[in-house]
């Protein structure tokens, strides 16, 4: 894709203005997985999201790419886990590889790597948080609490079944335990 034409869109006046199309703005998820981002340009909107205060919106070509309050909070305060959550994204990685992968890297940001994932791919948080406890690093109830921070409607990733009883179980395996793959059909079955 290479970038193009970067620039920070100061007000709505110039943002609807030259090449850039209103409908145009896309949310960073979406710019990740449905363009041919490099690396580069991942590198360039986070040393311009840390550049720009308050900033939400940025171009790239000819797409408005929307980063939330919160994500931009995230991107800048931890770069490092950021940059890994963002180009493992970039490669079309799928979301619960990257957000195991990533918490396994950086156990000390679990939050924040939570936080943003969920931020971005929200509908599927049931499966990020499932993921995210099987890191052994957070329990499904810490990796809730994030989700709630991030923005995700709990009652949409813990609803209680007619019997009270949360519809999600978790059996932590701590990732890169050594099981079988009969152990593992073995404990999925057993919840």
């Amino acid at each position: 894709m290479g970038l193009i034409n970067m620039a920070v869109i100061a007000n709505a006046q110039q943002s609807d203005s030259a090449a850039v199309r209103k409908d145009a703005m896309v949310p960073l998820f979406t710019w990740l997985s449905d363009n041919n981002v490099q690396v580069s340009d991942i590198d360039m909107l986070l040393k311009t999201i840390s550049n720009a205060p308050e900033q939400t919106e940025f171009v790239f070509d000819d797409n408005r790419v929307f980063v939330s309050a919160m994500q931009r909070e995230i991107l800048v305060s931890h770069h490092e886990p950021s940059h890994y959550v963002l180009t493992s994204l970039q490669s079309n990685a799928m979301t619960q590889d990257v957000i195991k992968n990533a918490i396994a890297k950086f156990p000390h940001y679990a939050a924040p790597i939570i936080q943003l994932t969920l931020s971005m791919a929200p509908s599927d948080a049931r499966n990020l948080l499932v993921a995210s406890s099987m890191t052994g690093v957070v329990s499904y109830e810490e990796a809730l609490e994030q989700a709630i921070l991030a923005g995700v409607d709990p009652s949409e990733v813990s609803e209680a079944t007619a019997s009270g009883k949360n519809d999600v179980e978790v059996s932590v395996l701590p990732l890169g335990a050594q099981i079988t793959r009969e152990e593992l059909k073995d404990t999925l079955l057993s919840n």
